[in-house]
């Protein structure tokens, strides 16, 4: 029980970092960024970028890692309560359940980058379905 515990608490406090380190305000050199993109062309301009930041989970939810998957997306759901948006923006959380499948994590890897288009993934907590997703 204490375990369980600890991974709540290491979690939920590396997702609030993450969080806590991006500002209301955007940097000028990121408006630059946006405006012009790394080779200095037009790209898109802040207000055409999407008004909602969507962030892919990609957890264990059923299976052997069903447990670790519920506790990490509570986690998350928490984080999320306390730091709804990033950039001014809005975040969307999208989860989808790999069944603690080593293929599946990476067909829903893919499907959070190709079809729901988010903008970042997180998890998984698997090592093996970390190492299938992340080749995607």
């Amino acid at each position: 029980m204490f375990n369980k515990i600890i991974i709540i608490v290491c979690l939920i406090g590396i997702f609030l970092i993450i969080l806590s380190g991006c500002s209301s305000s955007v940097p000028s050199e990121l408006n630059d960024y946006i405006a012009s993109g790394p080779s200095g062309e037009h790209t898109a301009k802040r207000e055409e970028l999407s008004p909602v930041i969507k962030i892919g989970v990609n957890e264990t939810m059923t299976g052997w890692g069903a447990h670790y998957g519920d506790i990490t997306w509570k986690g998350i759901r928490l984080a999320h309560k306390y730091n709804p948006e990033v950039l001014g923006r809005p975040v969307e959380l999208i989860l989808l359940n790999n069944k603690s499948e080593v293929e599946m994590s990476a067909r829903v890897a893919q499907r959070l980058v190709e079809q729901e288009q988010v903008h970042a993934v997180l998890g998984v907590n698997s090592s093996s379905m970390a190492i299938v997703q992340n080749e995607v």
